[in-house]
């Protein structure tokens, strides 16, 4: 490979990279910026890397059905705020939509609840 294509490669690759850092809330861009990284790997001579998409479904249902109280576990409120983040683009089918709508409902009702307001369900 001369000098000048590799030169070209890396750059490539540099800039894959750089779009990869960018798009890390937005799942379907990090999904084209890994695709962008498997080509460069590949036109280097190198193997590619698989997406890591997370699941939110089993988190989405059980704060829907209670099993997660969100007031009392911060942690899985930043879970739900990643999860809507994820799952927020045109690619999510309506069952997933309305999932997170309820998460979302049920949530707030948590909260204002455990602060001692009044909720009518």
């Amino acid at each position: 490979m001369d000098t000048l294509l590799l030169l070209e490669l890396t750059d490539n690759l540099t800039e894959a990279l750089a779009q990869l850092e960018q798009a890390k809330d937005d799942t379907l861009a990090t999904l084209d910026a890994i695709d962008a990284v498997n080509e460069a790997l590949i036109a280097l001579g190198g193997e590619s890397v698989e997406a890591i998409v997370t699941d939110y479904t089993a988190l989405l249902k059980q704060i829907v059905n209670d099993e997660i109280n969100l007031f009392e576990s911060k942690e899985k409120m930043q879970d739900l705020e990643f999860a809507v983040n994820a799952l927020n683009n045109e690619d999510v089918d309506e069952d997933t939509k309305s999932l997170i709508m309820e998460a979302l409902r049920n949530a707030t009702r948590q909260i204002a609840v455990a602060r001692n307001f009044v909720v009518l369900d």
